[in-house]
């Protein structure tokens, strides 16, 4: 075969400039050529119901320092049986700079939308309702009936009681505290606080906002996740579920009309739960649902429907504390897989190794690794499997069906730095995963799932830093869908020397694109990008067919009067065409 070279340093333009005039008006595409063939993803949520999502506090046991005990006398409030404590040594629970979930002044809190694209409404400050989502609610009036809810509820919150505080134990206008920054006693100190009222009627709404829609873990989750799918297209198909009832979990679906508008139904309407935290048992059941063809099919509904092997799969796993449930999932990671068949030869056989080998049985890690280098048709009858195309990436090899997993921690933290260990994929480094009998290590165990699955992980130590990231994360699989990348299944945009394959790619979400070379006997690892060896856009040596017949450098002294007439005379339309970004609106 001959071979063929590619040469940075000469680009025609001719076709662009030929003539010099433009005789018609040239339609653009408002999208990637491409964009219109991708296969919408399978997304899988699963929210936290457990009972600790009715703290008002964060991160966890925040109330050690505080002197609240399960044997306080409880009291009724706002429809909910708590006890109440005045001020004294727990002014840093009503001050953001310790209690991330509580009233912050910098933060403009927003009010959900419904399915519909309608809001539930500004909260009211006389008559705010303690769910802001349930339109029969109990209501408080802030101005002179509040008190600092940090925990509340007929089922366990995980906190040592559930109680309220306030200035005096007694019911008065909302207030909150600030920190004194350089404050020399501990941060848990009282002398360290200073004690704010809401004064004009913008704070006051912004407070009863806040109250209403984002004062407890689940009221803010419910508006941060409601925030992220709001943002997303139609692209895409949902199922949900949350880790105490998956039993009553929804398969996937597209993501509009009456499906769109069940789901932000579901949410919002979500009740806490009485049970713990299973989040292994939760990725079990919804790896094992990717093991049934109903979301494989054209239509997930119909089980008639063909079915379409090249659809990527997702699971989001969030949750707020550490997983309770009994023992289970197996060793997957530290152990060999079984050798996985495609198109054109290609094989893969999962090898135990850095950073995704664990010797601890049993863990989230495991349970995703599980489903990720097992073929999801394993168990199926010959005439039903399916041929293993779906697309790969740099983030993600797997040619099969298969489940991809993504961590979402809310406010709890594990040591290990997630940067490092999705780092670690590529380089094989080794990651010190810690032992999953304690709490942080549990956190470490999702990222650990997150790794083993090819996804991603994020822990938000507050409301802001959780919607952002879950947006974050909802964008970042698009952008793996819009990625042109699958080499093994298919050459389309790919071409083929002795000993080199090329690659056009592009990133739909990014409006961006790359060429890659790979060698053709591994086509996972290339041997060079484009974007690394490209010269800088004035360095290009870019040519043109001028007005005199001859080629030139494609440079503004070099266009004729005419030519620059055709660029709008406008110099920065040609440094454009030679790959400056810099004025692009994307």
């Amino acid at each position: 075969m001959e071979k063929h070279k590619w040469h940075w340093q000469s680009l025609l333009c001719g076709a662009l400039l030929a003539s010099g005039t433009v005789q018609a008006a040239i339609d653009i595409a408002s999208a990637p050529l491409e964009t219109g063939s991708t296969v919408d993803p399978n997304i899988f949520f699963v929210i936290d119901d457990s009972g600790s999502m009715l703290q008002g506090m964060m991160p966890e046991n925040l109330e050690d320092n505080a002197s609240v005990s399960s044997g306080c006398s409880k009291k009724t409030y706002a429809g909910l049986s708590m006890c109440f404590y005045d001020m004294t040594g727990r002014a840093y629970l009503a001050s953001v700079h310790m209690n991330k979930l509580y009233y912050n002044p910098s933060i403009t809190y927003p009010v959900p939308t419904k399915a519909d694209g309608t809001t539930f409404g500004p909260a009211s400050y006389i008559a705010a309702r303690v769910d802001g989502y349930v339109s029969t609610s109990a209501t408080i009036n802030l101005s002179s009936g509040y008190r600092a809810i940090m925990a509340a509820g007929s089922i366990n919150t995980g906190a040592k009681t559930v109680f309220a505080v306030s200035p005096g134990g007694t019911e008065g206008a909302a207030f909150y505290f600030t920190y004194t920054t350089g404050c020399i006693n501990s941060v848990y100190s009282d002398s360290c606080y200073t004690q704010k009222g809401l004064t004009t009627a913008a704070e006051q709404q912004n407070f009863a906002n806040w109250f209403s829609y984002h004062r407890t873990r689940l009221l803010a989750a419910k508006s941060g996740i409601g925030s992220a799918f709001h943002q997303q297209s139609t692209a895409m198909r949902v199922g949900y579920g949350s880790i105490n009832e998956m039993a009553s979990k929804i398969g996937v679906r597209q993501f509009s009309g009456t499906n769109r508008t069940a789901f932000f139904n579901w949410l919002y309407t979500l009740p806490p739960d009485s049970g713990g935290t299973p989040l292994r048992s939760a990725l079990i059941s919804a790896g094992n649902y990717y093991r049934t063809e109903e979301p494989w099919r054209v239509d997930p509904a119909n089980s008639t429907s063909a079915l379409l092997e090249c659809r990527q799969s997702f699971t989001i796993l969030m949750t707020d504390g550490y997983y309770n449930d009994s023992a289970q999932g197996g060793e997957h990671d530290n152990v060999a897989g079984s050798t996985i068949t495609g198109p054109k030869g290609k094989t893969y056989t999962y090898t135990p190794s850095n950073p995704f080998a664990f010797n601890t049985k049993d863990t989230l890690g495991d349970i995703a690794m599980n489903y990720w280098k097992t073929d999801m048709d394993a168990g199926w009858s010959v005439s039903r499997k399916m041929e293993n195309t779906v697309p790969t990436s740099a983030a993600n090899p797997a040619f099969w069906q298969h489940m991809v997993t993504f961590g979402v921690g809310f406010g709890v933290q594990g040591s290990v730095n997630p940067t490092t260990a999705f780092n670690a994929i590529n380089s094989g480094a080794s990651v010190s995963w810690p032992a999953t009998s304690t709490d942080p290590g549990k956190i470490d165990d999702l990222l650990h799932a997150s790794v083993n699955g090819r996804g991603g992980f994020f822990a938000a130590s507050d409301p802001v830093a959780f919607s952002q990231g879950l947006a974050d994360t909802l964008s970042a699989i698009a952008e793996r869908i819009g990625t042109s990348s699958n080499i093994a299944a298919t050459a389309i945009n790919s071409l083929q020397s002795e000993s080199n394959l090329y690659q056009a790619r592009y990133v739909a979400g990014e409006w961006s694109g790359d060429l890659w070379a790979y060698d053709t006997e591994d086509t996972v690892t290339p041997i060079w990008k484009a974007t690394d060896v490209m010269p800088a856009p004035n360095s290009r040596n870019l040519m043109y067919g001028s007005d005199s017949g001859a080629a030139k450098a494609f440079t503004w002294s070099n266009l004729s009067a005419a030519e620059k007439t055709v660029l709008g005379d406008t110099s920065t339309v040609l440094d454009y065409l030679r790959g400056d970004t810099t004025l692009e609106k994307r």
